[in-house]
């Protein structure tokens, strides 16, 4: 299996390369703001674009990106606030985050059944 970075062919071994959570990134890491200005677009080019105005790779599977349209994003942010906004309403997500490298995966959604009970109200007796 192969990875996609902005449209570039990355070999299968490229899979390790992003290993570090985004949960685990250090908070004492700031990176500097970028201005970007992407126009709503597929998002293949979105992320390409993204990848020329931001100096950062974006890796990911090509049947991820099928059908989905980016969001405009115009402004300054760090590279992954910008890529977080990007993805906005794409039901995909920034995966895992190394130095300028990012991975995407697919929003994990809570199941209906889950979403039910956690907001159904208990049971009521009436004597």
């Amino acid at each position: 299996m192969a990875w996609l970075a902005c449209g570039v062919l990355m070999p299968a071994a490229a899979q390790g390369v992003n290993s570090v959570p985004l949960q685990q990134r250090s908070a004492h890491a700031q990176e500097p703001r970028v201005t970007v200005n992407i126009p709503a677009q597929p998002l293949l080019s979105a992320l390409r674009a993204f990848g020329l105005q931001t100096q950062s790779q974006v890796l990911f599977h090509e049947a991820l990106l099928s059908g989905r349209q980016a969001v405009a994003v115009y402004g300054a942010y760090t590279p992954q606030e910008a890529l977080e906004l990007l993805l906005a309403s794409t039901g995909l997500t920034i995966g895992t985050v190394r130095a300028r490298s990012f991975t995407l995966k697919v929003v994990q959604s809570v199941p209906q059944t889950s979403r039910m009970l956690r907001w159904s109200m208990p049971a009521i007796a009436i004597s």
